[in-house]
């Protein structure tokens, strides 16, 4: 149905359309349609429009205008006016770049990129603010698992790699491991780089530290082996190998290798 001229019309909805009852282009009561006076965000305005909107009896349509198109129409008018009005609220304010940001999200949720855009404020103090919210926390995406994962917990991740030690003579290959949640480094020196070392190394810091819940390593043909794989099941401990030819996986466990052993 549809409200023009006072009158209620019964409208065909064409058979390729992309919404089931509501015939494109056409929004449902919309002949009331008219510029409201000026309407904050306050608790007694708000309770209002709730209450409008569940006693209402006809089909609304909920559109989206974009703002600073210069469109034309009351609807672009309407959203224009709007922002003009909300904008001195902040500037006027007198508050310094943090504090401007904070009010401004409290009252519009915005990201924090306009934060930081809108109000001067780093980077950090704009995702701290955002973060920080009860309600945009639970929509913020989780992070990605980029190549260098750290663990969410103690002995969650280990990376595992071997570093020469000239000075140690026979056992100048050295063991390490590190826990990327903590950083605590496990060191043990070793005649050489096989599986047997692997495994010797990896029982002796399970008995310091703990057996961790994932390993990663490079692609060393000790680690990528079958018994190194079934050493690591019998653990109950999930191994990943790093991206062939690609030194970046293993940058946390590499970059305490310019720790000078003592």
């Amino acid at each position: 149905y549809a409200h023009t001229g006072g009158r209620r019309r019964h409208l065909e909805v064409p058979p390729r359309s992309g919404k089931r009852g509501q015939p494109d282009g056409i929004i449902p009561k919309g002949r009331p349609a008219k510029k409201w006076n000026v309407l904050g965000t306050r608790g007694d305005h708000r309770a209002k429009l709730k209450a409008l909107l569940w006693q209402r009896r006809e089909p609304i349509y909920v559109g989206h205008i974009r703002g600073h198109s210069g469109s034309a129409g009351p609807l672009a008018e309407g959203n224009a006016a709007a922002d003009l009005y909300t904008r001195p609220q902040f500037v006027a304010a007198g508050l310094d770049s943090y504090d401007l940001a904070l009010q401004l999200h409290r009252k519009f949720y915005i990201n924090s990129q306009y934060l930081k855009h809108s109000t001067g404020c780093t980077k950090e103090q704009a995702v701290q603010i955002v973060t920080l919210c009860s309600s945009c926390a639970p929509l913020i995406p989780s992070p990605s698992l980029v190549v260098n994962p750290r663990g969410l917990m103690p002995n969650d991740i280990w990376q595992i790699d071997v570093t020469h030690v000239p000075s140690f003579g026979k056992l100048k290959y050295v063991h390490v491991s590190i826990d990327t949640y903590s950083g605590l480094i496990f060191a043990s020196a070793h005649s050489g780089e096989k599986i047997k070392d692997v495994k010797s190394h990896c029982l002796q810091a399970f008995a310091f530290v703990n057996v961790p819940r994932q390993i990663k390593t490079d692609n060393e043909p000790a680690y990528t082996s079958k018994t190194f794989q079934q050493f690591c099941v019998y653990f109950d401990i999930l191994h990943k190998a790093g991206i062939p030819y690609n030194s970046q996986g293993q940058k946390i466990v590499e970059r305490t290798h310019f720790t000078k052993p003592t």
